[in-house]
């Protein structure tokens, strides 16, 4: 479902692959191409429309199809009575027919209605289903050919003439008394084997022995075991050799036997754990009292032949091998113990199952063979590979390896442990390098081929599944081609290999870790297996060839002249060898396992021998007499046993017939002689708390080393980087990349990096987040005092200039510029310095609201000073005109009209900027990287910038006004000052923009200090410096002769309502309308005639026009003019 591939390769058959349907349409997987194998490339059963949104457009491959002559017509012959195997022609006729056929004799049948019965005449020719389609036939023309090939070999068989016939002496066989062999010689063809139904058989007993031969398969008689007469028999099975030669099979004569070779020390020690713990047992008065066991022991030659051999023995009684016929007189089979293997297992449990005799197992570890439905009559005394594989898995997950290859035998044990373990080591993240099978029985073929595999993966792990006969071969290739370095990480069936352990591969295999059956001390096996004496144990037809392995020895017959096995060496064997130094092992693991399963059956047969009536397991609590006692009888009790072994391990089964999962984990050591040692370092048990533990400085790597080896596709990413899966790839293949800016990863192999939290950043390494750096325009910060320093400096500039007016106000500069508004706009400039501060220290809630909003107040107030001062002087000139009305707009009221009216507009804009959008106090994180800007939010930057928009409104009304009054006279060009300090004031605060929206942090609040303290100073250089300069140091030009020097076209006018004394300059074209004059202010001119006056304290004046019209002389102005005469 969660997979991008669109197309499915199904290797199934159409039984198993229902259950995935079923799946797929219950989560609604659609839209997937599958390619089917022959197994249900044509079910019918998979053909109906309920699949058809899965399966429709698949694509297969099928058997050959063919016609078969007359096929369709015998199958419409068919009759229910007239058919072999009436039973299921029955069945197939009511399911054909939706009908039922009736036992007359039966009771039921006759009461109920039989409308609907069979009458066994229908037509089939009527009947379509898959019976009747004979289009495409498939697995029926294969049958059908078979049959044939069967007759052809048969017919060929009868035809044969003496003397010329395939066997020996040219002679023929006889059609009524032939052997299965020499078929054979006739035609080829293949065996196939079919699936017996799961229902008990119940074996027929021989009534003599001289009826056996009559119903004994031919077969050769069976040798490789060893066996001990008892009233119970309690039978096992065990690779005693690893391998075997096979003769040539011609077929021309009766086939020979393969020979078993390479005897296998380990096994045959653990074989020998059936006959001590059969000793013991009937060494026990508490236990199976007045029963003697006995045992029959076969060496399966780690062949599935030899294993059915041996099951079949055991199980007919005798050495002919006879099914379903059972020839112990008076010995009954108890069950058996084995196999090793689960292959060998799997098949001796359907034969087994059939009868429902206990097979307990000491080391087949297949997860089907707890399937209850497929082996009813299966235990094991050793945990099922599903646990051993997650264990393994959770091993490689432990040391951090993240790319590995699996090597895995082609036979159930492998392919089912491979399974189970690529399943977890997916569901790990662990990546597979390869996946290779090891051929069972057969590991040459493909040795060199698994080693090439080996020497070029970039892999150094290997998970191994198979047996050590079979890999062993691998390793010997490996050691022919030098390649070293390699991890291994070993199931059970190799990790306490003796076979491996020899001191020629500890090159490759040094270092090896897996799991080990959980081992445990058993003394007095030990004592036993010291004694053995091939004279004491006449009935072990393996202890003479063991005893030649061990010792490098060979036996003689009684002439001294033949060998009697084929291990032959210089040295000559006397049976009085002693073991004491050869078997030192203290610990076992295996024959522990075999022991465990023998008490098993032991006390199975004691809870049945102690059954008391009333309290059995079976119908009506019935017991069974232990004498006459059926297998699967037998069976219930060993299902129930639970007891603890002499060593202290508790022993029962659950309902599948597995023993609670418990493991070493082993690894491979150099031993005291140079032999490969393995060493407990950690354990397995998912009943303990802490199921897995491992003890890593135990760990003794390749090459003697104590660091854990690298196993990845890709170099780790350190902390820090991410990694990126190169396309095409395993994800466990991908290249390192530095975590953006801002996150951080703190482990290795990360797969995604991850963001600080608000108040941290990353540091260089971004493998951690450090606590960010708080920052904002602080009073101990360098800029932020230099910059309080300056502010309350200049703050001061002001009033110093505010004393100096204040002090010279009477002077006549001072006078003649407008002192109360020159004043105001002094005390605004000292807000303007102040109104700075605000932006430096920490900005807190209130400092927010008030900071803008004061700025920009005092700086509207400064401004439209400075806009009052311009405008008044424009207007005093222009009001001089004949005819102007702006006469009326000369004094202070228009200056301080439009002071107020200027500061109300931006009161009226912060206010509303307050109301709906306040500033408020903000921790940035965004601006500025690893660094929290503590500052203040505007709220509304559409109100901050209409408020500076406002600001720059006045000053650039100020600036233009000033600009049209640039043409006063020299000695009184205050409109020229006020244009400058304009034009810096706009100049300033058109470069603030981009400052402002380009600088960060700090240097943001930093910028509007600066541009705060340059306008404001710009105001100050330009207006009012001159003037105190002309105070302070040119005192001779603040005088009325200065003051009062006329400009070439200009001339003085006497303003009304001012000091007689105060006077503007204007236009010579202008005229006078009234004069004050007094004499201690008066012009050079001629005395003033046409006054009356009288003498007081305190004089009144007065002005009236008495004359009406006047009269100019002729201005030539070669002398002095004379004055106009006043008339009417």
């Amino acid at each position: 479902m969660e997979s991008s591939a669109t197309v499915v390769v199904a290797f199934s058959t159409d039984i198993y692959l229902i259950p995935v349907l079923e799946e797929m349409l219950k989560r609604n997987v659609t839209g997937k191409i599958f390619i089917s194998s022959e197994g249900w490339s044509t079910s019918n059963v998979l053909s109906v429309e309920k699949y058809s949104p899965i399966l429709s457009g698949s694509i297969g491959i099928a058997f050959h199809s063919s016609k078969i002559q007359g096929f369709h017509e015998f199958l419409n012959s068919i009759r229910p009575f007239n058919s072999p195997g009436i039973t299921w022609s029955k069945l197939f006729w009511e399911e054909a027919f939706g009908c039922r056929f009736f036992d007359q004799t039966n009771i039921s049948d006759l009461l109920n209605d039989q409308e609907n019965s069979c009458t066994g005449e229908e037509n089939l020719e009527n009947v379509q289903n898959s019976f009747s389609d004979v289009s495409n036939l498939r697995a029926s023309y294969n049958i059908y050919t078979a049959v044939y090939v069967i007759a052809k070999a048969l017919d060929d068989l009868s035809l044969c003439q003496r003397l010329d016939g395939p066997l020996p002496g040219r002679e023929c066989s006889d059609l009524d008394n032939f052997e299965p062999w020499q078929v054979f010689h006739q035609h080829q063809w293949i065996v196939l084997s079919s699936v017996w139904a799961l229902c008990t058989i119940s074996i027929n007993v021989c009534a003599c022995s001289a009826s056996r031969k009559s119903c004994s398969l031919p077969s050769e008689s069976i040798n490789g075991y060893m066996s001990h007469p008892g009233d119970i028999i309690i039978g096992g099975t065990f690779r005693v050799h690893l391998d075997r030669v096979y003769n040539d099979f011609n077929f021309t004569r009766k086939p020979p036997e393969f020979d078993c070779q390479r005897f296998a020390t380990e096994h045959y020690q653990t074989m020998h754990a059936i006959p001590f713990a059969v000793k013991e047992i009937n060494e026990d008065p508490k236990l199976l009292p007045n029963i003697t066991l006995g045992f029959q022991v076969f060496d399966t030659c780690n062949t599935l032949r030899r294993t059915a051999e041996g099951t079949l023995m055991m199980v007919s009684g005798g050495q002919d091998i006879m099914p379903n016929y059972n020839c112990f007189s008076k010995t009954p089979l108890a069950g058996i113990v084995g196999d090793a293997g689960s292959s060998r297992s799997i098949f001796m449990g359907h034969i087994l199952g059939l009868y429902r005799y206990p097979q307990i197992s000491y080391s087949s570890t297949n997860p089907i063979l707890s399937e209850r439905d497929l082996f009813p009559s299966f235990f094991r005394t050793i945990p099922s590979d599903e646990f051993q594989m997650r264990g393994l898995t959770q091993l490689v997950f432990h040391f951090g390896w993240t790319w590995v290859g699996l090597l895995a035998n082609d036979n159930e044990y492998g392919q089912s442990g491979l399974q189970i373990v690529r399943q977890e080591i997916i569901k790990a993240g662990i990546c597979v390098a390869f996946a290779e099978n090891i051929l069972t029985g057969l590991p040459n073929r493909n040795a060199p081929y698994l080693a090439k595999i080996i020497k070029n993966s970039t892999a150094k792990v290997i998970v191994v599944i198979s047996s050590d006969p079979d890999f062993v071969i691998v390793v010997e290739e490996m050691l022919r081609q030098n390649i070293t370095g390699n991890i291994w990480v070993v199931s059970e069936s190799l990790a306490t290999s003796n076979l491996l352990s020899q001191g020629l591969f500890q090159l490759i295999l040094l270092g090896t870790i897996g799991f080990a059956i959980q081992s445990g001390q058993m003394p007095m096996l030990n004592q036993y297996l010291r004694n053995l004496n091939p004279s004491e144990y006449p009935y072990d037809s393996f202890i003479r060839e063991f005893w030649e392995e061990v010792f490098s020895c060979k036996w003689t017959a009684q002439d001294n002249s033949v060998i009697v096995t084929g291990n032959a060496t210089a040295n000559v064997c006397t049976g009085h060898e002693e073991l004491v130094t050869i078997l030192t092992e203290e610990e076992h693991r295996l024959p522990l396992n075999v022991y465990t399963a023998v008490y098993a059956i032991a006390w199975g047969l004691q809870n049945l021998l102690y059954c008391t009536p009333g309290t059995g397991l079976f119908h009506s609590d019935n017991c069974v007499n232990i004498s006459s006692f059926r297998p699967w009888q037998l069976l219930k009790y060993v299902k129930n046993v639970n007891f603890k072994t002499k060593g202290g391990r508790q022993v029962f089964f659950n309902a599948n017939g597995d023993i609670p999962p418990v493991y070493d984990i082993v690894n491979w050591r150099l031993g005291a002689k140079g032999t490969l040692k393995q060493v407990k370092i950690g354990s397995y048990d998912i009943r303990s708390p802490e199921t897995f533990k491992v003890d890593n400085a135990a760990i003794m790597w390749t090459n003697g080393e104590n660091q854990v080896p690298l196993s990845n596709c890709s170099p780790n990413c350190p902390m820090g980087f991410r990694k990126v899966i190169l396309p095409g790839k395993p994800h466990c293949c991908y290249n390192c990349a530095r975590c953006p800016q801002g996150q951080i990863s703190n482990q290795t192999d990360a797969v995604e990096c991850h963001p600080c939290s608000w108040d941290t950043w990353p540091n260089l390494q971004q493998d951690r987040c450090l606590p960010r750096t708080t920052e904002f325009l602080s009073y101990e910060e360098p800029l932020g005092y230099s910059l309080a320093a300056t502010a309350l400096f200049s703050s001061l500039v002001p009033l110093v200039i505010l004393g100096v007016f204040i002090n010279y106000k009477k002077t006549p500069i001072v006078r003649a510029n407008n002192y109360p508004v020159s004043c105001l706009l002094l005390l605004s400039l000292f807000l303007c310095f102040l109104c700075s501060l605000g932006f430096i220290g920490y900005p807190q809630l209130e400092k927010c609201l008030l900071r803008q909003v004061a700025f920009g107040m005092v700086f509207a107030l400064c401004i439209s000073c400075v806009l009052a001062k311009t405008t008044t002087v424009v207007i005093a000139f222009n009001a001089t005109k004949p005819g102007s009305r702006l006469k009326l707009w000369i004094g202070l009221k228009v200056s301080y009209s439009i002071i107020l009216l200027c500061v109300f507009i931006q009161l009226f804009l912060c206010t509303m900027w307050l109301i709906f959008s306040p500033p408020f106090h903000e921790l940035d994180t965004e601006n500025q990287l690893g660094i929290i800007t503590v500052a203040c939010n505007e709220g509304s930057p559409t109100a901050f910038w209409c408020m500076l928009g406002y600001l720059g409104l006045l000053a650039s009304i100020s600036f233009i006004v000033a600009f049209l009054a640039r043409r006063l006279p020299d000695s009184f060009n205050e409109a020229k000052f006020i244009t400058f300090s304009m034009l810096a004031f706009l100049s300033v605060w058109v470069s603030f923009i981009p400052a402002y929206l380009s600088a960060r942090g700090m240097y943001t609040v930093a910028m509007e200090v600066f541009a705060i303290l340059s306008s404001s100073w710009a105001v100050v250089i330009c207006i009012f410096v001159p003037k105190c300069f002309i105070i302070l140091l040119r005192s001779s030009l603040n005088s009325k002769k200065h003051l009062t020097v006329k400009s070439k076209g200009f001339r003085k006018v006497i303003v009304p309502e001012k000091n007689p004394c105060y006077y503007e300059m204007a236009p010579v074209s202008s005229t006078m309308t009234t004069l004050h004059v007094r004499k201690s202010c008066s012009l050079p001119n001629e005395s003033i005639s046409g006054y009356m006056s009288h003498p007081g304290d305190i004089i009144i004046g007065g002005t009236f026009r008495v004359h009406w019209d006047r009269v100019y002389n002729d201005f030539n102005f070669t002398r002095k003019p004379p004055e106009f005469e006043c008339q009417r």
